[in-house]
C-alpha cells in the first residue's frame, strides 16, 4: 500500500506545485473531503487503494477554511476507515471558520496523520464557529494550535506528536478548549499547554495522559499558564509517566500576575512523574480533592523537585484547599514555599488527607513548610501517632521562628471499623421504629435485636457508615438477607482491612420470658441514666424517644449500670432491656 501511495503522490506533485495554497471563499459553505478534492485544484486528492480497507485523502499544500465556512467529516455511519494525511513537509490545515471531524467508534475512528519525516500542523485562528474532534486518532503531527477558538476533543487519541513547531501536542491561547474521554500518549512534549502571558481555562474530564514528554525536557504532561474567567477543571483523569525523569505531572503557574486563576483538581490519579502537581505564582486559588498523588519520585536530585504537591506563592493570594487526597511514595509529600494560603483542614472541616511514606535520603518528609505562612492541617493522617506526625512535619518548631507554623491536631486515624449500622423505618415500612446495630469491636460483630413481629421478611435494608475514605464489600443497594450471619469487609485507604459479621436476634421480646421489672431512674445531678441489669449475663439496652427513634444502643454487664445522657434532650423515653428471650420496656422522663 505504501508503494501505491507513493505512486499517486508523484503523479499529483506537478498538479499541486502551481498552487501555493487553497483558501475557501468564506461564503458560508460546508465542505466534505470529497468537496475539497473537487474544489481545491489538486491541493487535496483522493487516493484509492486496492484493499478497500480505508479511504485516503491527501493534503499536498496549505489549506485554509475561512470564517463562516466549515470542513465537515463524518464517518459515524460508515463501514470503511477514513484517513486525512499530510503528504508534503511543513504544510498546515488552518481553520478560521470551523471543523467537525467524527469517527464511528474505537474500531473505526477517523485518522488524521502525516507521511513519515515531515512536519504538519492544524491551526485554529479566531475561528468563527465551534469545532469538534470526536472519535478521532490524530498522529503524529507537529502540533494543534488553538488561538481564541472554541474547540472540543471528545473520545479522541492524540499520539506521538513531535515538538517541531511547539512544545506541546495541543497549545491554546485566550480560549477554553474542552477535552473529554480523550487520551494523550507518547508525545515528545507536553500533552496540553498554554503561554505564560495569555489566559485560558481548559476543561479536562475523564482523560488519560500516558508517557508524554518523551523528549525528557523539563516539562509537565499538563503545563498551563494563567486561567481565564472560568475555572480550570481537571477531573477524573489519569496522568502517568513512564520513566522520563524530567517529565512532571501537572503545573499551573501565573508568574506575571496576569489574571485570577481558579482551579479544580478532583478525583485524578497522578503517578510515576518527576512531581505530581505544582502551583506557582500570583493570584491562584485551587480546590484539590479526592486525588491520588502516588510515586512521583523520578527526580534524581530531591533539591530540584519530587513533591506530590508543591505550592509556591509570590504572595498569600496563592491559595489551595486540600481534602481527601492520598499523597504517598513521593520524594516530598507536600512542599509549601515562600508565601501561601493553604487550607489542609480546620476544626470544623477536617482535611482527611492521607500523607504517608513520602521521603528521600532515608528521611520522611510529609509536609515541608519552607515559607513564612502558617498552615491549618487538622484532621489528616500522617503515618503514625502525634509524636510521629511532629517528626515528619517541618515547620517553625524545627526550622526556626521565621517559618510558618503547621497546626495539625487532632489527627485523622483511619481504622477498618464501622461507625454505625442502622435499619430505618423509612427503608423498611414493616418496622415501627429504627433499629441500631450494636458494634462489638473486640469480636468484629454487629448484633441486631429486632422483634419477630417486625420481621415480615428477612431481607432488610440497612445503612452502613464507615470511616472517611474507606471502602467496603457491603452491598451498595443496602439490602441484605439475615437468615444467617452476614459477613462483609471494610478496608481503609492505607490498606488495613477487617471482616465483620452481622447477626440477627429476633426473639428477644418473647412475652413468656419477659422480666417483670428492673430498676431505672434519671440521675439529674450526674446527667446519667442509672439502671440495674438483674440477668447473670450481659444484656442489650436501647433507648427510644417519643417518636420511636433509637437514640442509644449498647451492651451492659450484670448489676448496676449507667448510661450518659449528655446527648439526650428533655422528654419522654422508652428504655428496653433484653437478653436472649427475656426483655422488658420501661418509661423514663429526662427533665
Amino acid at each position: 500500500m505504501k508503494k501505491l501511495f507513493s505512486f499517486f503522490a508523484l503523479m499529483l506533485a506537478f498538479a499541486c506545485s502551481v498552487n501555493a495554497q487553497w483558501i475557501s471563499p468564506g461564503n458560508g459553505t460546508t465542505y466534505t473531503l470529497d468537496d475539497l478534492v473537487e474544489a481545491s485544484e489538486g491541493c487535496v486528492t483522493f487516493e484509492p487503494t486496492s484493499d478497500s480497507l480505508a479511504y485516503y485523502y491527501v493534503i499536498h499544500d496549505d489549506i485554509t477554511i475561512s470564517a463562516t465556512d466549515q470542513l465537515y467529516i463524518d464517518i459515524s455511519e460508515g463501514t470503511v476507515s477514513t484517513c486525512l494525511i499530510f503528504h508534503e513537509d511543513g504544510k498546515s490545515l488552518t481553520i478560521k471558520g470551523s471543523m467537525v471531524a467524527i469517527g464511528r467508534d474505537v474500531d473505526l475512528p477517523l485518522y488524521i496523520s502525516k507521511e513519515a519525516y515531515n512536519h504538519a500542523q492544524i491551526r485554529f485562528e479566531n475561528a468563527s464557529d465551534a469545532s469538534l474532534f470526536n472519535k478521532c486518532i490524530i498522529r503524529p503531527l507537529s502540533g494543534i494550535d488553538i488561538i481564541e477558538s472554541d474547540v472540543t476533543f471528545e473520545s479522541t487519541y492524540i499520539e506521538q506528536f513531535d515538538t517541531y513547531y511547539q512544545s506541546s501536542a495541543v497549545k491554546f491561547m485566550n480560549c477554553d478548549p474542552v477535552f473529554r474521554n480523550s487520551y494523550f500518549i507518547s508525545n515528545q512534549g507536553s500533552a496540553i499547554s498554554s503561554g505564560a502571558n495569555v489566559t485560558g481555562s481548559p476543561q479536562i474530564y475523564n482523560c488519560g495522559f500516558y508517557d508524554n514528554v518523551t523528549a525528557n525536557a523539563n516539562q509537565p504532561q499538563i503545563n498551563l499558564g494563567p486561567g481565564a474567567d472560568d475555572t480550570i477543571r481537571i477531573v477524573n483523569c489519569t496522568i502517568e509517566g513512564y520513566g522520563h525523569d524530567m517529565s512532571g505531572g501537572i503545573a499551573i503557574a501565573d508568574l506575571m500576575g496576569t489574571g485570577e486563576t481558579k482551579i479544580l483538581l478532583r478525583n485524578n490519579s497522578i503517578r510515576y512523574n518527576r512531581y505530581g502537581y505544582n502551583q506557582q505564582g500570583y493570584n491562584l486559588s485551587s480546590v484539590i480533592v479526592d486525588n491520588r498523588f502516588v510515586d512521583n519520585n523520578l527526580e534524581t536530585n530531591p533539591n530540584n523537585g519530587g513533591s506530590g504537591i508543591s505550592i509556591y506563592g509570590m504572595n498569600t493570594n496563592n491559595k489551595a484547599k486540600l481534602r481527601n487526597n492520598k499523597i504517598s511514595g513521593n520524594l516530598w509529600g507536600i512542599t509549601a514555599i515562600y508565601y501561601h494560603d493553604i487550607d489542609m483542614g480546620t476544626e470544623d472541616d477536617w482535611g482527611y488527607n492521607l500523607i504517608y511514606n513520602n521521603g528521600n535520603g532515608g528521611t520522611t518528609y510529609a509536609l515541608y513548610n519552607n515559607g513564612y505562612s502558617d498552615i491549618s492541617a487538622i484532621g489528616n493522617y500522617w503515618g503514625g501517632d502525634e509524636a510521629f506526625a511532629e517528626s515528619v512535619i517541618y515547620h517553625r518548631p524545627n526550622l526556626g521562628e521565621t517559618y510558618g507554623l503547621v497546626t495539625y491536631l487532632p489527627l485523622f486515624n483511619p481504622t477498618p471499623c464501622p461507625i454505625s449500622l442502622v435499619a430505618t423505618q423509612e427503608d423498611n415500612p414493616q418496622f415501627s421504629t429504627d433499629y441500631q446495630g450494636v458494634i462489638d469491636i473486640e469480636n468484629s460483630r454487629i448484633d441486631f435485636f429486632i422483634p419477630e413481629d417486625e420481621l415480615s421478611t428477612l431481607n432488610i435494608a440497612m445503612r452502613l457508615e464507615i470511616p472517611h475514605g474507606s471502602t467496603t464489600t457491603f452491598p451498595s443497594y443496602g439490602y441484605i438477607n439475615l437468615s444467617e450471619p452476614f459477613p462483609f469487609e471494610i478496608e481503609t485507604p492505607i490498606g488495613d482491612s477487617q471482616w465483620w459479621t452481622i447477626y440477627l436476634n429476633s426473639d428477644w421480646n418473647a412475652e413468656e420470658n419477659a422480666l417483670e421489672t428492673f430498676n431505672l431512674f434519671y440521675d439529674r445531678s450526674q446527667n446519667l441514666i442509672r439502671l440495674s441489669n438483674p440477668m447473670e449475663d450481659e444484656a442489650f439496652v436501647s433507648v427510644c424517644n417519643a417518636l420511636g427513634q433509637t437514640v442509644y444502643a449498647g451492651r451492659l454487664g450484670a448489676g448496676q449500670q449507667s448510661i450518659e445522657a449528655n446527648t439526650l434532650a428533655k422528654g419522654l423515653y422508652i428504655v428496653n432491656l433484653s437478653a436472649g428471650k427475656r426483655c422488658y420496656s420501661q418509661k423514663l422522663i429526662i427533665d
